[in-house]
């Protein structure tokens, strides 16, 4: 019963900001996380003490149940980012992507390891976990905060959007295949460096998750138009996506490949399958999604504490990563022969990192790779860096539309 009060309280809390900011350009994961910091130490722990300890007292006991609740929140935000890639695309709109992808990828993501070097890595994790993770944070762009500021300012159907959402996508699947492979290393007690044969055996098998997953969309998409699906399937749509969502992840679980990749995956195949299948998903995703990927980000919230924030940290780490990934982006955009106009949209629009860089931070945090005052920094970063490109798709939208 006190879990369901302090749901409530989170949910309730949530919506309230959600409705305060709903003229800002706060995107709704920076309301959810403020709620969680206004209830958790960050701002009731420091002000009100007493106030605070009655709320936490709400979660003795709970902890399994509020992590259960945390990973319902990502199986959503990915499945739901996996909704959104359609693989399908023409050579030239393709070299275009693959090239963005690069530029988002390439230069952040190896500069990372070099910029990892001036953060303090104080719970010992392995010097090369350690760098991974903060390279991944320093590269990843976001598609659902993306998708929603294209939705808001009207740029959904655009190329420009197509373009920075599929580009998105393509590094964002890499981007978690390395977190997936520090994850997994992290947890075993046998990881040295360089860990060559562990980093092959890992990457041999989420090569092989790929490809399954290819040859279950492949099989999926035969079958969808045979009769069986006609008078099984379709009639009774929504619970076998469930069932199948369900199943997928459990198999691939047992193979030891992470929560949110695999939701990542699921998604990406419903996706491209088309039609019905991909329509009905989205729907039961979304209806699922508007309580558990709200709670996910105000859980987020109320397990940060921001008196521990190294201001210092932040700003280094927020002016660096912007700079390599704005950087990195506008060279290979020039290369394509964009104006510097249009290079600084693509730049600027794909600095969001939203959704990925707060999941990377908090897999991360609670994986025990970073102490509590880095994870502030990259989930600040995060937070910062989509609300400024939301601001500025809004302010160049007309100059979006009329020019890409």
């Amino acid at each position: 019963m006190h879990l369901i009060v302090f749901i409530v309280l989170l949910y309730f809390s949530s919506l309230i900001l959600a409705s305060v900011f709903s003229r800002s350009r706060l995107p709704r994961i920076g309301t959810d996380i403020l709620a969680g910091l206004i209830l958790g130490p960050s701002i009731l722990g420091h002000y009100h003490p007493t106030l605070f300890q009655s709320v936490a007292s709400l979660l003795d006991n709970q902890n399994e149940a509020l992590n259960a609740l945390q990973k319902m929140g990502v199986i959503c935000i990915m499945l739901s980012a996996g909704l959104m890639i359609k693989v399908g695309i023409d050579r030239k709109s393709l070299r275009t992507i693959i090239i963005l992808a690069s530029g988002a990828l390439f230069l952040p993501f190896g500069a990372g390891f070099f910029i990892s070097s001036w953060f303090e890595n104080t719970l010992g994790a392995d010097v090369m976990v350690f760098a991974i993770v903060i390279s991944a944070v320093t590269s990843a762009t976001s598609v659902p905060v993306l998708s929603q500021i294209f939705i808001d300012s009207k740029l959904v159907g655009s190329s420009f959007a197509r373009n920075v959402l599929l580009a998105a996508s393509i590094q964002d699947v890499i981007i978690w295949c390395f977190i997936s492979i520090a994850l997994v290393a992290h947890s075993n007690e046998h990881w040295t460096t360089p860990p060559l044969f562990d980093i092959g055996q890992i990457t041999l098998t989420h090569v092989a998750f790929l490809l399954g997953g290819y040859i279950v969309y492949r099989a999926l998409k035969l079958g969808s138009s045979s009769a069986f699906f006609e008078r099984i399937v379709y009639p009774r749509l929504p619970e076998y996506l469930i069932v199948f969502v369900l199943i997928f992840i459990l198999f691939s679980g047992k193979l030891g490949i992470p929560l949110f990749i695999i939701a990542l995956v699921v998604g990406i195949i419903i996706a491209n399958l088309g039609g019905d299948i991909a329509t009905s998903a989205r729907q039961i995703v979304g209806n699922i999604s508007f309580f558990f990927v709200p709670l996910y980000f105000v859980i987020v919230g109320y397990k940060v504490d921001l008196q521990s924030l190294d201001y210092q940290s932040f700003l280094l780490f927020f002016t660096l990563s912007s700079a390599l990934k704005i950087v990195g982006i506008l060279i290979m955009a020039r290369s394509l022969g964009f104006t510097w106009f249009k290079a600084t949209d693509y730049a600027m629009t794909m600095n969001a990192r939203g959704g990925p860089g707060i999941m990377i931070s908090m897999l991360a945090y609670s994986a025990e790779i970073i102490d509590n005052r880095l994870f502030v920094t990259l989930l600040g970063t995060s937070i910062l860096t989509s609300i400024v490109a939301g601001m500025y798709v809004n302010y160049r939208r007309q100059a979006i539309s009329e020019s890409h």
